[in-house]
């Protein structure tokens, strides 16, 4: 995407110059990255426009297919552990609004349509379109249509929600309209939205919307709290262009011949008429960027594309059956996801991850879990909590020993509140995994700065495909805080021998994730050799032994740079280093996990690595220091924990135990400041992982313990 950068970022700066003026949506430049980057959507996407016209050209209707066509919305509420309601973890109540608003703009019983000038009034169109939410899930079970994802992040960036987010969470889109709401940040901080358009790949098939923008009540920003960003946005995911077009100019056209021509976007709420390519401009349609209140229509045609929409490339939402209710028990349990193992694991013994889901109306406070590895002995686990209506809860099961090659685990959910489960078809699983050869996982905290032999250190690993430069050892280190890194010379070479469009790789050893909020940061300067060339630095993770890669962070050209630019060789002074970090929380849940750190070469200039850290981030810490020597045994126990503790840092010392949900079950505090011993004793919590935080001063440390 960075090659398009400057068009996007002149847009943004644009709109900031401009007080009135917000960039709405993000769904041209986004639409435009993925058919530049990928040849396939690209001719799905030329294929669909064909299909569309094809159908609106002929005319075609198939009278069985009801008049109204009802799309079922799953609405996926993206935050960071915030109480339902606060921030960007929206009320149901927030999201009701949003459905109400979708529903009057499509079907034109909105109050403001008296608004519409009467030279439009007779183009305005009921679009026959209603939207509910969800009542079953792509299971079958019951569910509110709303779901809640603690991802541990504040904000999201369109690599974070394209490459992340989207795929671990979307829905059918066969069946169901994904909607996405979260506080949008880094590249996309300042839009209010952005859609795919038929034509995407199903993994990122969905509708975004800044949290704030979301609805008519609750979290909301004026202007854009009418609630018609996502009217907006939905008309994109039927087949809308903007307005305008895809570029502006007299020239451009959205495809709909009712919509009079127009050469850019309007802002704000203009007085009528505003006149461009010699017509009264359309400014009022929801397809362009007036504030939430000056909007009130669409048009005929418009009605006409989405409809030749839902009839050809996404006819599949018409059968859908996801509005349809289904019965609910008052005891019901249902397996989600098979967390972990993944399809492929490269750790022996294994610890099962699996997802509970209560789709019965009675709270579930227990259950017993029957898990069984190939044709070994059946193990039993007893899990507790507090589980209500359509919510889920990720249980770790203890640790279990597999084959190398292909494995079978059965899990059964049984026993739920100690009474039967009213519906045995949902509470059971069979899954097939495969374990290579098992490789060491690394605790948390870790730290690699390069300073030690040798280069790369064991367990890591260089991909470096066409056996040239790659990765390499410098005299450079992190702010200046010591004379060892790492670099990549993308700046030397001729033109018969250079690095440019070649991609090398830093592969990492595996890491044990299984914690509360992990994170990974490190240190990274680079200055561009001039404005045409952009080297690019994207972070991958696996946890599947690296069998298969999601992108996590990427930066290029521009945003890349910690320097002004320099026709000759770079050398970072102590003061051009940035610090990254990457938010982990959705592998929280993996005991295994490495990560790609990859340079994909323009022929630009050096960029520089050190301190590579992997650490974990406890509710309301900030920063992680390490303590003067930590001891905990005996570990793993049945109950019983002895902590030694000598620290540098004149101040109190503070222990205390979390599970894997942040619930504090242990505290003690001491004035020793020189250290101090106790005992935690946990005896009555259920078995699995804890994690203990000692806190003295501003450092912190935190270390993993097993109750077994």
């Amino acid at each position: 995407m960075y090659k398009y950068y400057f068009s996007i970022l002149f847009s943004l700066s644009y709109f900031l110059a401009n007080s009135q003026n917000v960039k709405r949506c993000y769904t041209d430049e986004i639409s435009h990255y993925y058919k530049q980057q990928n040849a396939t959507i690209a001719q799905e996407i030329t294929h669909t426009e064909f299909v569309i016209q094809q159908y609106i050209q002929q005319q075609i209707h198939n009278n069985s297919v009801r008049n109204t066509i009802t799309i079922p919305v799953v609405v996926h509420v993206i935050h960071d552990g915030d109480a339902i309601g606060v921030s960007e973890n929206i009320s149901e109540a927030q999201i009701l609004s949003q459905i109400e608003v979708l529903n009057k703009d499509y079907r034109k019983i909105n109050a403001d349509t008296v608004n519409t000038p009467g030279i439009f009034k007779s183009l305005a169109a009921d679009i026959e379109i209603e939207f509910c939410l969800a009542q079953r899930d792509p299971n079958g079970n019951p569910t509110t249509g709303i779901i809640r994802h603690n991802f541990g992040q504040s904000n999201y960036n369109e690599i974070a929600l394209e490459n992340t987010v989207k795929p671990q969470t979307i829905w059918d889109r066969n069946n169901y309209l994904n909607v996405y709401t979260a506080r949008l940040g880094g590249d996309i901080a300042g839009i209010l939205g952005y859609s795919s358009q038929p034509g995407f790949a199903a993994t990122t098939d969905a509708v975004v919307v800044g949290f704030q923008y979301f609805g008519t009540t609750g979290n909301i920003q004026a202007p854009f709290n009418k609630g018609r960003t996502a009217t907006h946005e939905v008309g994109h995911w039927l087949g809308l262009f903007h307005i305008w077009g895809q570029v502006g100019g007299c020239s451009d056209d959205d495809n709909v011949s009712d919509t009079p021509v127009s050469d850019q976007p309007y802002y704000g709420c203009p007085n009528f008429p505003q006149t461009s390519c010699s017509s009264s401009d359309m400014f009022m349609n929801y397809m362009d960027y007036t504030n939430d209140a000056c909007m009130n229509l669409f048009t005929a045609g418009q009605k006409q594309r989405m409809r030749a929409v839902l009839n050809t490339v996404r006819n599949s939402i018409q059968i859908s059956n996801g509005c349809v209710e289904v019965p609910v028990n008052d005891l019901d349990v249902a397996i989600g996801d098979i967390i972990y193992p993944t399809a492929n694991i490269c750790d022996n013994p294994l610890t099962p991850v699996v997802e509970l889901i209560n789709v019965g109306n009675e709270t579930i406070t227990s259950l017993t879990i029957v898990y069984q590895l190939n044709s070994g002995i059946l193990q039993q686990y007893q899990w507790t909590g507090n589980l209500t209506f359509t919510n889920s809860v990720y249980i770790t099961l203890p640790a279990i020993s597999g084959i190398e090659g292909n494995n079978d685990l059965y899990i059964q959910f049984t026993s739920p509140n100690s009474g039967n489960d009213q519906n045995v078809g949902n509470n059971q699983k069979n899954y097939s995994f495969q374990i290579s050869t098992p490789q060491q996982n690394n605790s948390l905290p870790f730290s690699e700065g390069f300073e030690t032999s040798p280069f790369p250190a064991s367990g890591w690993s260089i991909l470096n495909p066409n056996n040239d430069r790659t990765f390499e050892l410098s005299n450079y280190g992190g702010f200046g805080n010591s004379i060892t890194g790492i670099l990549f010379d993308n700046f030397s070479g001729t033109s018969g021998n250079n690095p440019k469009n070649k991609i090398d790789a830093l592969v990492t050893s595996n890491f044990d994730l299984i914690g509360i909020s992990p994170r990974l940061s490190f240190s990274v300067a680079h200055a561009k050799r001039n404005d045409n060339l952009s080297d690019s630095l994207i972070v991958y993770a696996s946890n599947d032994c690296g069998s298969s890669w999601i992108r996590i962070y990427g930066k290029g050209g521009s945003s890349l740079a910690t320097a002004p630019n320099t026709n000759q060789a770079y050398v970072p002074n102590a003061n051009e280093w940035r610090k990254e970090v990457i938010g982990l929380s959705n592998y929280a849940i993996y005991p295994s996990v490495k990560f790609k750190f990859e340079n994909k070469s323009d022929w630009g200039n050096f960029i520089y690595l050190d301190d590579i850290n992997l650490e974990f981030l406890p509710s309301g810490v900030n920063e992680f220091e390490r303590i003067i020597d930590v001891t905990i045994y005996p570990n793993p126990s049945s109950n019983l924990f002895n902590i030694e503790i000598r620290t540098d840092v004149p101040d109190k010392i503070t222990v205390q135990a979390f599970d894997l949900l942040g619930k504090l079950i242990f505290s003690e505090i001491s004035n020793n400041t020189a250290g101090f011993q106790t005992q935690m004793n946990l005896i009555g919590e259920s078995k699995g992982v804890y994690f203990v935080k000692i806190q003295s001063g501003n450092k912190v440390l935190t270390r993993k313990i097993v109750l077994q």
